[in-house]
């Protein structure tokens, strides 16, 4: 039995997704896709601000409102 590294998703995803091709690029360590990233954040490991947000730095990623809108 193979065992796999959960997904990171920085507290903003519930949902994830295996994908092999990414595992075998990041030399066997992580191969988790999370599923719609909330809080205003995108990315493979929703560690990313979505288009028409900005990163607020004094927060960590995991923060609820690390992602800010652009006024």
């Amino acid at each position: 039995m193979l065992l796999f590294p959960a997904c990171n998703c920085n507290l903003h995803a519930r949902r994830c997704r295996f994908n092999l091709e990414l595992f075998q690029l990041s030399g066997y360590k992580s191969g988790g896709v999370c599923l719609m990233c909330k809080h205003n954040t995108a990315g493979r490991n929703c560690n990313y601000c979505k288009e028409g947000y900005y990163r607020d730095k004094s927060r960590p990623i995991t923060h609820r409102q690390a992602c800010k809108g652009i006024s």
